[in-house]
């Protein structure tokens, strides 16, 4: 038991210094977004279905997560669906361009419009409250409603997202995309990125005019951790009295180790396997993933505790007390026993026996000397 426990110390020293290594990632958050038209046409009286999705750029899943749909004049019905999910979860596809991609949940609306409705542009805000976590985490967009008559058509959009397929760990990058502005006036526009818990975005935020009938490229200058992940760019605009939100998913990214030229622990993806089922189960992946440390420490725990009760049964099955041994002894054979005392009843006889001729020779003997 002593050289075991000199042996699984050794070990233990040993994997903490080889794990010592790596750069241990800040710890993932949750997060979602939400993506929905730009703009949804409906006439009055009638029923429109706006096919959305919610897609988790986090590394935990997102758990009772509520959704609200506000904004409408009274005399609206919208319905989401579904308007609460159990869990959000981080789902992956493979791309044989992009590699690893996340892909969002279903979310979707049906609007009914009042047959008295007035033509004219409404608001609809999409909120996601999660209920589970410290955290709270909220998110929301917004999509214009146009009430009779043709949808105008969108006028920004974003387009041609240019990233590497991997990045190197904590080496800067730089994310490029264009906005497009297709409408008959120059447009003032927001922009940011939102991407894993960590990264560094330069700058954090843009503002800048695009000019009608025409584009613009951006830059953002990103600086990951050591976790893979993936990211959005978030576009706003202004559009006849309201602000547009477009979310703009872009590719899974690998984060590269610089001095192994392998992807790092935390945040790795397999590509070909499918999405794990069971929040408590996917929890304890990403706990591991992101904590190899304390998972080694939990394992050689385990593994102590396993063989000390191994060790604790098998000690009390081969040792005997001494009342139990000489219950052991006492408990014979009947068949031997009969044995034995069968031979010794023979042996006392065989005794009598000669015994008995050993007289009768003598009295013999006696008898003939007197002739």
């Amino acid at each position: 038991m002593k050289i075991f426990s000199a042996v699984l110390a050794v070990s233990l020293a040993l994997s903490i210094v080889s794990l010592s290594s790596f750069v241990q990632a800040p710890r993932p958050y949750r997060g979602f977004v939400i993506s929905m038209p730009e703009i949804v046409d409906v006439a009055p009286g009638s029923e429109v279905f706006v096919s959305g999705g919610v897609t988790n750029i986090g590394t935990y899943w997102s758990h009772q997560v509520y959704v609200y749909v506000t904004g409408l004049p009274e005399g609206y019905n919208a319905t989401a669906v579904p308007n609460y999910f159990e869990d959000v979860r981080t789902l992956r596809q493979w791309d044989p361009v992009n590699g690893t991609v996340k892909v969002p949940e279903k979310l979707d609306l049906i609007i009914n419009a009042p047959s008295n409705a007035v033509p004219g542009l409404y608001t609809v805000n999409v909120t996601l409250q999660e209920t589970q976590s410290a955290r709270l985490v909220t998110n929301y967009t917004v999509f214009v409603l146009h009430v009779s008559g043709e949808a105008p058509s969108p006028e920004i959009s974003v387009t041609n997202i240019n990233v590497p397929e991997q990045v190197t760990e904590f080496k800067p990058f730089s994310l490029s995309f264009d906005v497009s502005n297709q409408g008959t006036s120059d447009t003032s526009v927001n922009l940011t990125v939102v991407g894993p818990s960590g990264w560094v975005y330069e700058p954090s935020e843009i503002s800048d005019i695009v000019v009608s009938k025409s584009s613009k490229s951006f830059t953002f200058n990103i600086t990951p951790t050591n976790e893979s992940g993936s990211f959005s760019v978030v576009l706003k605009y202004p559009f006849q009295g309201v602000i547009i939100n477009v979310t703009k998913s872009g590719p899974f990214l690998a984060v590269v180790s610089e001095a192994a030229g392998t992807i790092g622990l935390p945040g790795i993806s397999l590509p070909t396997l499918p999405p794990i089922s069971g929040s408590m189960f996917n929890d304890m992946i990403n706990f591991a993933s992101v904590n190899p440390l304390i998972t080694v420490v939990i394992l050689v725990i385990i593994a102590i505790l396993v063989y000390y009760f191994y060790t604790t049964y098998t000690l009390s099955t081969s040792r005997r007390k001494p009342e139990e041994m000489k219950k052991q002894v006492e408990i014979e054979p009947q068949k031997e026993q009969k044995e034995q005392k069968e031979k010794s009843e023979l042996e006392e006889m065989k005794e009598k026996i000669v015994g008995e001729k050993i007289v009768d020779t003598s009295s013999e003997s006696t008898a003939v000397s007197k002739a």
